[in-house]
């Protein structure tokens, strides 16, 4: 019979008594076939204090020396070196690699030895192994350093958070000279105050490199070191349109469709801002005075004074015949405040300061602001110009409910009027109605008014015309459109048309080349998601590292 019939089962006594009985075991030849690439053979391996300890050698009997190439076989000495691996079944995996150093037969080499280096996962004056670097860059790539190291302390690899920025800014990420397509745009890097741009390949769509800022100097510097350049895709920006008129090169600028169209919408937006007092008026006519004496006032539930009930119980307590110093704790006041009650034979009024007589003039603020479409603070101003003495916070604080459209309005219109849409939704549902997509009842009524306006319709009209010039790519209808709003009597549309006369050629090249910055856009996103992981404060040459790794995606 079998000494240990059950040893098949591999429970945990048998497996305690086999690592017990020897914790350092030979022969571990199988192990080798995972170093094969790293021209290494395990020679034992040894679990002592929660690590895996392997020991190895660099196969071969010779040695190159990495200075003149010559090959060697004369051993001038031998030294031990510790590698980190990456972790084996969740345990710290650490290489003591056995290596030689060689005496240099060329005569007329600068060095007399040179230590052994072999295969492709173990490196000159490095602590870990290839791998390991690899996974030490992939987790401070995209996380900030701290965060990456507790992630591979985690993983059973032992390092620093300088250890990480140290190992990136090692990194160089390689330059392309001969690339012939670029997309750049520029991204903040503290919004509204310092912002920096972006490169991209539009050939390859790959990442080429971030600048400090966005001004003219900066690009021009990099146009000058990047001779192929033929075609640039770019924002409206003034500043990289100068850098590459500096150059004096034949570069075919091309403005982005995305951002012509996003133009328009921006002056489409804010001349509907700026008459939205006349859409009010057209929604909400001026009253009529049989339709204005219809303005009644609600009534208004009176308030109880919090003091009464504390006030009913002192009194009750009173006439019971309980002292004071008992009522003053059994009601949970003062002793003086039971004696004033006491005195007292009905609660007189609280004692407060001369308030603001609202009630005088509630009827002219509600029916200038619902009526006349003027806001608080240019009501405000008539009010003080008439004399009447009010503070700014309390009145806005008063009539905060006109604001925030509640129920709680003293006065209120009992006719029949059209809710008012906000200017931004206007924008939007003009937007939809441009592109000719589905309105519902609400939003097609809400175009029926603004049609009744001749300003509306003339920005509708040179809007509309101008999306189906940019989906047509109609150079001539563009030519067409600009001679005839060129002298436009809305101010944003004509301010609007003067920047694309300054960038013809741009815009034409815009519709001439299918070449769009939307990936660059998309990098932007990318650089913005990995600036918030190291919470803002990466500088432009880690962020510039951090967006190579993780935009090439190197490692995959």
């Amino acid at each position: 019979m079998k000494k240990c019939p059950n040893e098949c089962k591999g429970t945990t006594k048998i497996w305690n008594n086999q690592i017990n009985a020897s914790k350092k075991c030979k022969g571990h030849h199988f192990l080798s076939d995972f170093y094969k690439e790293s021209h290494l053979i395990v020679d034992s391996a040894e679990k002592l204090r929660g690590h895996l300890y392997v020991n190895c050698h660099f196969r071969g009997k010779t040695g190159i020396c990495p200075y003149c190439g010559f090959r060697s076989r004369h051993v001038h000495s031998r030294y031990y070196r510790t590698l980190h691996d990456v972790p084996i079944l969740d345990t710290e995996v650490v290489l003591r690699i056995r290596a030689r150093k060689f005496f240099c037969i060329n005569k007329h080499c600068s060095h007399k030895t040179f230590a052994e280096q072999s295969g492709i996962e173990v490196f000159r004056y490095q602590r870990r192994t290839r791998r390991c670097e690899v996974k030490v860059l992939q987790i401070g790539g995209v996380n900030s350093s701290p965060i990456a190291q507790r992630i591979l302390n985690a993983w059973q690899i032992p390092i620093s958070n300088w250890t990480i920025l140290r190992k990136l800014h090692q990194v160089k990420v390689p330059d392309v000279p001969d690339v012939k397509q670029i997309g750049i745009d520029d991204w903040a890097y503290r919004k509204g105050v310092s912002y920096g741009s972006v490169i991209v390949n539009l050939e390859t769509h790959s990442y080429l490199g971030l600048l400090g800022d966005r001004g003219c100097d900066s690009f021009y510097q990099w146009l000058q070191t990047h001779p192929n350049v033929s075609i640039v895709s770019r924002d409206r920006s003034t500043e990289y349109s100068a850098a590459i008129a500096s150059t004096n090169r034949n570069i075919i600028e091309v403005a982005d469709r995305f951002h012509l169209v996003k133009n328009m919408s921006e002056r489409l937006g804010k001349i509907i801002n700026e008459h939205y007092v006349e859409y009010k008026r057209l929604v909400r006519p001026v009253l009529t005075p049989s339709v204005k004496a219809k303005l009644t006032r609600l009534p208004v539930s009176g308030t109880i004074d919090s003091r009464q009930h504390t006030f009913d119980e002192v009194k009750r307590l009173q006439a019971a015949g309980i002292n004071g110093a008992e009522i003053s704790r059994r009601v949970g006041i003062s002793r003086m405040t039971v004696y004033k009650y006491e005195r007292w034979t009905k609660l007189p009024p609280r004692a407060h300061n001369a308030r603001a007589r609202y009630h005088e003039y509630d009827e002219r603020v509600i029916y200038a602001y619902q009526v006349e479409g003027k806001n608080l603070n240019q009501i405000l101003t008539e009010l003080q110009t008439d004399g009447v003495k009010i503070s700014r916070t309390p009145f806005y604080e008063h009539y905060k409910y006109l604001r925030n459209n509640t129920v709680r309005q003293p006065i209120k219109i009992e006719t029949e009027e059209e809710p008012l849409w906000p200017p931004n939704l206007i924008s939007l549902v003009t937007e939809k109605a441009i592109r000719a997509m589905t309105l519902n009842e609400k939003e097609q009524k809400l175009m029926d008014y603004m049609h009744r306006m001749k300003w509306f319709r003339h920005v509708y009209q040179a809007a509309k015309l101008f999306y189906d010039i940019i989906r047509t790519a109609d150079v001539k209808a563009l030519d067409c459109w600009l001679d005839t709003y060129i002298n436009s009597p809305l101010r944003h549309i004509k301010t609007f048309v003067g920047g694309l006369v300054r960038d013809i050629k741009a815009v034409k090249n815009a519709l001439l080349f299918k070449i769009s910055n939307g990936i660059v856009e998309g990098y932007v996103n990318k650089l913005k998601a990995i600036k918030r992981s190291m919470y803002g404060r990466a500088g432009v040459e880690l962020l510039s590292v951090k967006m190579y790794l993780a935009a090439n995606n190197i490692f995959n």
